[in-house]
């Protein structure tokens, strides 16, 4: 683990599933790209007051829910877009397991910028593995050991003093802090007579072969290339944060914003290496925007020298957080006819301005507009200017 690291054993599950009748914590989920968010199917099931194990479709519905940040809590509602029922007929499994059991649902408006999807890993035999009430209360969190996996399901077993697994736990993310990653679902709790603190959950291995087998492997998070060293930027990227600037007393300040930016942990001691940091800015969305923001207040050219570099290699994102967020602020106090008119005017002004091609697209060539429909950076997170 280098001097940067996703947020451990202190941080919270990002999204909150509540019940539709009461507000109440029915489960919790974890955050998907493209403003999706990943469940178990029974936790929208009581949601919505129906039996847990039920397999029909629930039809075009939305639940409400809750996404925890590092300073924000967000209120949205997400409507279902991929169902997995439960399936308890599956020849083989034994008495307490069941195959399916995941859902797929849709924000209905952006992330706070700090939110972002966590990294998967997949499940193994004794990982060490913290998961959370679906309150997202920071303190309210559960350790266990997983003690069998077989890519289907995993179980788990508390820790002697650890809270036990209860319901509104389902659905969660099971965080591996060696990994530092997601390995995979909290979908149930054993109750057998003599077996205590014993539940089971999704393996990532499951998880995928699952969504790929319903049409919705697309919606799965796909990694950073852990090799950069290729990319037209990388070298440049290097030789500036080798630099001077990273001699001076404000350079552990910058370091710091950038992960608290980005939602990121890191070490207590030294600096990124200029290897780790290039990594990064060219894997993490609004990393390089952040650092940017950071060195600005140093009074420093380099950050000029890193908007060239975005901008020469088409990195998309090149609002830092804070500025993205502003700009979400503003844009939703428009009224509604003229909020309606910003994106066919910001696709009137693209041709009109001095940016490299790359920027004028998405990652598949779309030009000017998400996969949604929206403008890009105008609409969740992603493109020319966002």
């Amino acid at each position: 683990m280098g001097w940067f690291h996703a947020h451990g054993g202190s941080s919270r599950p990002a999204v909150s599933i509540l019940a539709k009748a009461d507000g109440r914590p029915a489960g919790a989920g974890v955050l998907l790209p493209g403003r999706h968010l990943l469940t178990c199917a029974h936790v929208v099931n009581s949601a919505l007051g129906k039996d847990m194990l039920a397999p029909d479709h629930p039809g075009p519905i939305a639940v409400p829910v809750r996404l925890h940040g590092p300073e924000h809590t967000v209120e949205a509602h997400a409507e279902l877009a991929v169902w997995i029922p439960p399936r308890t007929d599956d020849g083989g499994l034994g008495a307490f397991e069941w195959n399916g059991d995941l859902a797929v649902l849709r924000l209905n408006g952006a992330l706070p910028p700090a939110i972002e999807p966590p990294r998967w890993h997949p499940m193994a035999k004794r990982q060490l593995v913290r998961a959370w009430h679906g309150s997202g209360e920071p303190g309210v969190f559960a350790d266990a050991e997983v003690s069998a996996c077989d890519g289907r399901f995993g179980y788990f077993d508390g820790a002697e003093r650890a809270l036990d697994i209860e319901p509104a736990y389902s659905g969660g993310p099971l965080w591996s802090n060696e990994e530092g990653a997601v390995v995979g679902l909290v979908t149930a709790k054993l109750r057998v007579q003599g077996v205590l603190r014993r539940a089971w959950g999704i393996p990532w291995q499951r998880v995928t072969r699952e969504l790929d087998d319903a049409g919705a492997g697309h919606l799965l998070p796909r990694q950073p290339a852990e090799d950069v060293r290729d990319h037209p930027g990388y070298a440049e990227l290097v030789a500036l944060l080798d630099g001077p600037l990273t001699l001076s007393e404000g350079w552990i300040r910058c370091c710091r914003t950038v992960a608290r930016q980005c939602g990121l942990g890191h070490r207590a001691d030294g600096v990124p290496s200029a290897e780790e940091f290039a990594h990064l800015l060219l894997t993490r969305g609004r990393a390089l925007p952040a650092l940017v923001e950071a060195v600005r207040g140093m009074a420093s050219p380099v950050a000029d020298d890193l908007l060239a570099i975005g901008r020469r290699c088409g990195l998309p994102k090149l609002l830092s957080p804070g500025e993205y967020e502003r700009l979400l602020v503003q844009l939703r106090a428009l009224p509604a006819a003229a909020a309606a008119g910003v994106p066919g005017a910001v696709r009137a002004a693209l041709p009109l301005a001095a940016l490299p091609a790359a920027l004028l697209t998405d990652g598949d060539g779309h030009h000017g507009r998400d996969r949604d429909g929206g403008v890009d950076g105008l609409g969740g997170g992603g493109g020319l200017g966002g």
